[in-house]
């Protein structure tokens, strides 16, 4: 085994990713982002992108940032009844039993074989699944999405069909478990906010889960310094751009809020204001299309 600082004296880091790196374009790469740049700033950084969805000629790691060795692994998940099936035997959660993790263990055993100051674990699902395949001195598993809060948020809100709110009640208290498992065996667990600790303890204490449990929230990298351009209003009435994938009800919800409380506030300032409202399924927002100095692209 190599030992854990490099011939630098810098401690030696893996860290697994649930998405690519770049370009830092939506909530999962921009944290994936500020993640791996705070990593390889201070150590020498082994990563795995794990099940990204970003097409395969995609560049995973942001230019400028430093690391020695990466592996991008999305085996294809086991069908639909397979899937469901395995997750069923094991008691998982079908998003983790579907995932080919015996493809991703044997394809990591360069990284199993080296010794690791510490093991950063991007998802509660690559905690658990990968669990004694690679190992660190210490180990911190970043929960930037709390998974037993997210799915009672989504059954309150009424979304989703009959079927897919019956597998979402069934794995609710599945996912309950690996949060309770998993906290019980790594040196810490990170989340993104003051709200999500009261689900695992208080910031740098001993969690009630047994780990500790901090805060690292999300951040946007530093634009480059935009050119010396003209400073001039456009021509025509001033127009205000909301960007969002739109099949997310969070940002669903965002866009109406615009509509409905921020809009009217803008026109008594500025009658010939309009809000655009762009993106992905923007089709589901037709009522929003149908307001005054609103267009919904």
């Amino acid at each position: 085994m190599s030992p854990a600082t490099d011939s630098t004296g810098r401690r030696r880091v893996l860290v697994t990713l649930p998405d690519v790196a770049w370009p830092p374009h939506g909530g999962k790469r921009l944290r994936c982002h500020g993640v791996l740049a705070a990593l390889a700033a201070t150590s020498t950084v082994d990563v795995a992108f794990l099940h990204a969805d970003a097409p395969p000629g995609t560049p995973p790691v942001p230019p400028g940032v430093p690391v020695r060795d990466w592996l991008r692994l999305s085996p294809a998940p086991r069908g639909r009844l397979a899937g469901a099936g395995t997750a069923l035997s094991r008691g998982l959660p079908v998003h983790v039993g579907a995932q080919r993790w015996d493809v991703v263990r044997r394809r990591l055993r360069p990284f199993a074989e080296r010794e690791y100051d510490l093991v950063w674990f991007g998802g509660l699902d690559h905690a658990r699944a990968l669990h004694g395949t690679v190992t660190g001195r210490r180990v911190v598993v970043d929960c930037d999405d709390v998974e037993t809060e997210k799915w009672r948020a989504y059954l309150a809100s009424g979304a989703g069909g009959p079927v897919e709110r019956l597998q979402r009640r069934v794995e609710l208290p599945l996912w309950g478990r690996i949060q309770r498992e998993v906290a019980q065996r790594v040196d810490a667990v990170v989340v993104c906010s003051d709200l999500d600790v009261e689900r695992f303890g208080t910031p740098g204490t001993p969690g009630t889960r047994g780990a500790r449990v901090a805060v690292v929230p999300n951040t946007y990298p530093v634009p480059a310094c935009a050119p010396d351009l003209p400073r001039r209003r456009p021509d025509g009435p001033l127009q205000v751009l909301m960007v969002a994938s739109w099949a997310n009800g969070q940002n669903r919800d965002a866009a109406a809020h615009a509509v409905r409380d921020v809009l009217p506030h803008l026109r008594a300032l500025l009658p010939s204001a309009r809000l655009r409202v762009v993106g992905r399924d923007a089709d589901v927002l037709g009522d929003l299309a149908q307001v005054d100095a609103v267009d919904v692209v």
